[in-house]
């Protein structure tokens, strides 16, 4: 007895050397009774706050004085049993480096300053995670202030607490939902949102978790400039634009008349100098063919957050004069009696008109024939018409602008036709025994107008004879002619037709159909019977030809077609399928199913079935 009771002495008092010490990974285990007298107290009130891979723990003693340390059990779901993982001297503990979404199991002994361990206090339990709250999805910028939160717990957190301000003074706790509408504080600047949570066992996390957003409301320019002073600019010319506004990082753009948008940029856009901060600049060069008489020049500007800030215009004007550029024409005859005329469209902002001379002779100049006035710049082609057959025409055209300057194009010579259109080469091919396919070379004619494909039992195609077809797109050089006679003898012709009306005749082309080969058999069998009705099913036939499906039925086997019944007819070649239902009791019938095609041909018999068994 003397023996035992030495040994717990001695393993008393290393206990408390061990925990006199500190925490370590091994702690021994003091004696835990609350049967001895001088036992401790044990631990009330036990709380847990949850947060990312931790949990943290606190507890009330009613005379701390008494207790040397707090000895820290832990258990989990898993089946770990529950064991002393630390100690500590204060009245919490955080408890990391946890598994997410594990549910652990915490209990705390006091060891009082005689080491005596106490009773545990009460098993508490709790489930680390991750939380988080996002202003409008991570975004970086907002230009109003309701906004749309987006938070994120486990499934089964219950409340959510919510407020501008991180010491959440009047907040209150609300039902937990994935989004919801909120409101910052007002006045551009950094904005902060903070969030506490409260999972479904009533666990507040440890801390708030926060989320920034910079509320922007406004955009501005403060002014714009362009180097010309109001000057007179040619074509080459460089003109600087600059617009100087309160922010960076936006988009700024000037608007010139006659010129259109020209986007600005930041000098360096990544590390400005105090000084031009907001400043937004670009070089221009004139280009030519541009006339502008006072054009303003107008500033815009779109800061990060996408406001939008009043258009500015610069002070002064831009100015440019430069003669209009000349067009480039060119012609083709449409027919014997007329010339088509293009041109390239004028770039000139102070454009007139375009006008277009003709001669007989190559010396073709503003005093010639003048043919055409067009004052729509996007007007560039004209019909020439009432020309002389087989004659050379030169044209030449002049680009007018505002201040009646000209500029000549090049002189161009165009002959209108005189002749036939040139007879495209046909080919026939047999397609089926009601079928031929018809294939033609495209015509090359200028003036073409169509084809017009004719049919004859005779070798002698005329246009008197049967007409097939007027195709009008002479990309278009083939014909399916169809619902022919099967083994007879058909000839065609294609008559390539131009504008003028004169026609030419292509080779005439001999088919004669194939013979009418017998539709293809079908498989039939029995899908549903009973006493009074048979429902017959069979393969489908895909003849182009196919006119029927005929179903006979006799009372004997072999059926021969010339004593059996016809007892039904379906024309659908899709419908595979037929119920007899006009059976008595007791009777047996044999049936088969015959392919007729629209020539009147028949295939041979299906298989034989019988029913009903």
């Amino acid at each position: 007895m003397k023996m035992k009771l030495a040994l717990i002495m001695a393993l008393v008092f290393l206990a408390a050397v061990v925990l006199a010490g500190g925490c370590t990974q091994q702690i021994e285990k003091p004696t835990q009774t609350d049967r001895v007298e001088g036992a401790p107290e044990i631990p009330k009130n036990l709380q847990t706050k949850i947060g990312d891979g931790e949990i943290v723990l606190s507890w009330e003693i009613a005379d701390a004085s008494k207790i040397l340390r707090y000895l820290i059990y832990r258990g989990d779901t898993t089946g770990t049993q529950t064991e002393v993982i630390d100690s500590t001297s204060e009245l919490s503990y955080t408890d990391s480096n946890l598994r997410n979404s594990l549910r652990y199991i915490y209990q705390v002994a006091a060891i009082g300053n005689n080491t005596l361990e106490s009773k545990r206090s009460s098993a508490v339990s709790a489930t680390p995670n991750t939380f988080s709250v996002s202003i409008g999805d991570g975004a970086r910028y907002t230009r109003v202030v309701d906004v749309t939160l987006n938070l994120a717990a486990p499934t089964g957190t219950r409340l959510v607490m919510l407020d501008n301000d991180s010491q959440f003074v009047g907040a209150t706790w609300q039902n937990y939902s994935l989004n919801r509408s909120w409101r910052l504080t007002p006045g551009d600047g950094v904005k902060y949102v903070y969030a506490r949570f409260r999972d479904g066992e009533g666990n507040e996390t440890s801390h708030s978790y926060s989320d920034d957003i910079i509320l922007d409301s406004r955009a501005s320019i403060s002014f714009v400039t362009e180097s010309s002073g109001g000057s007179v600019l040619k074509a080459g010319d460089t003109v600087h634009f600059k617009l100087i506004a309160a922010e960076d990082e936006g988009v700024a753009t000037v608007n010139v008349t006659g010129l259109g948008t020209i986007s600005l940029y930041a000098p360096n856009p990544f590390a400005q100098p105090p000084e031009l901060s907001g400043t937004y600049e670009a070089d221009f060069v004139i280009p030519g063919a541009v006339d502008v008489i006072d054009g303003t020049v107008t500033g815009s500007f779109t800061d990060a957050a996408g406001n939008q800030a009043p258009a500015r215009a610069a002070l002064t004007y831009l100015n440019i004069a430069n003669p209009p550029q000349p067009s480039q024409l060119s012609s083709f005859a449409v027919s014997e009696t007329e010339m088509n005329i293009t041109w390239t469209k004028s770039s000139a902002t102070d454009f007139a008109s375009y006008m277009l001379f003709r001669s007989t002779g190559a010396g073709v100049d503003s005093t010639s024939t003048l043919v055409k006035t067009e004052t729509n710049s996007s007007t560039t082609s004209y019909s020439d018409i009432d020309l002389k057959v087989g004659i050379t025409y030169f044209y030449a055209l002049y680009t007018v602008d505002k201040s009646a300057l000209m500029a000549k194009s090049n002189v161009i010579a165009a002959q209108t036709a005189n002749n036939q259109p040139v007879a495209v080469t046909l080919a026939a091919f047999v397609v089926s025994e009601s079928e031929v396919e018809l294939d033609w070379s495209r015509s090359t004619a200028t003036d073409f107008a169509s084809y017009q494909l004719f049919r004859s039992d005779s070798v002698d195609v005329t246009t008197a004879s049967t007409l097939l077809q007027t195709q009008t797109n002479s990309a278009t050089t083939t014909y399916r002619d169809t619902d022919r006679k099967p083994l007879t003898d058909y000839y065609y012709a294609v008559f390539t037709v131009d504008k003028a009306g004169l026609t030419s005749k292509s080779n005439v082309v001999k088919a004669t159909t194939a013979i009418n080969q017998l539709p293809k058999p079908v498989v039939l069998f029995i899908t549903q019977q009973d006493s009074t009705s048979v429902t017959l099913g069979w393969t489908k036939n895909d003849d182009k030809d196919f006119d029927s499906y005929r179903i006979y039925r006799s009372v004997s086997s072999p059926v021969s077609i010339s004593n059996a019944n016809l007892t039904g007819t379906v024309a659908t070649q899709s419908t595979t399928q037929y119920k007899d239902s006009n059976i008595d009791k007791g009777q047996k019938f044999y049936f088969v199913v015959v392919v007729y095609d629209k020539y009147g041909a028949a295939s041979v018999a299906s298989n034989e079935v019988h029913g009903p068994n």
